[in-house]
């Protein structure tokens, strides 16, 4: 465990939007101690602070990762649960001595699922079109050529 501290704190409320350069960031107080906890949406890099202390890193790509750490007398865990990939909806939980004692879920997209399937659709016949028109291309340059 890396014991570094922080060089910045967020002065957001861990409620806004996450996007794919700050990633998902959660913040939960216990009585006057700040947890904070990031989460990168490209790397699958996430990091725990407590009071601005990094008490666990890990690289993740799995549905579900956790984080435990101990501080004074206290047992941690941090719970990260993708909800939704078509989304991108992530939900962190906190749990003190067992107890859950914060949850929050964060969504990367939060459009209809409507909207989304059809945008879809578009990306994925946009990628057919393309992907044809460069096989015909590169089949047409190689009758030219031999």
């Amino acid at each position: 465990m890396n014991n570094t501290v922080k060089e910045t704190v967020s002065t957001g409320n861990g409620c806004d939007k996450p996007t794919y350069g700050k990633g998902y960031i959660f913040l939960f107080t216990d009585g006057n101690d700040e947890i904070e906890i990031h989460g990168s949406a490209i790397s699958g890099k996430e990091v725990v602070y407590y009071n601005e202390e990094i008490v666990s890193e890990k690289r993740s790509f799995g549905i579900t990762s956790h984080h435990l750490f101990n501080w004074g007398d206290n047992n941690y865990k941090v719970t990260f649960t993708i909800t939704s990939l078509l989304r991108g909806a992530i939900e962190c939980s906190l749990y003190k001595n067992g107890e859950l004692i914060g949850q929050e879920e964060q969504t990367m997209y939060q459009g209809s699922g409507t909207k989304l399937i059809g945008l879809m659709i578009i990306f994925l016949a946009f990628g057919v079109i393309v992907g044809y028109s460069g096989a015909s291309l590169v089949e047409l340059l190689l009758k030219w050529i031999g």
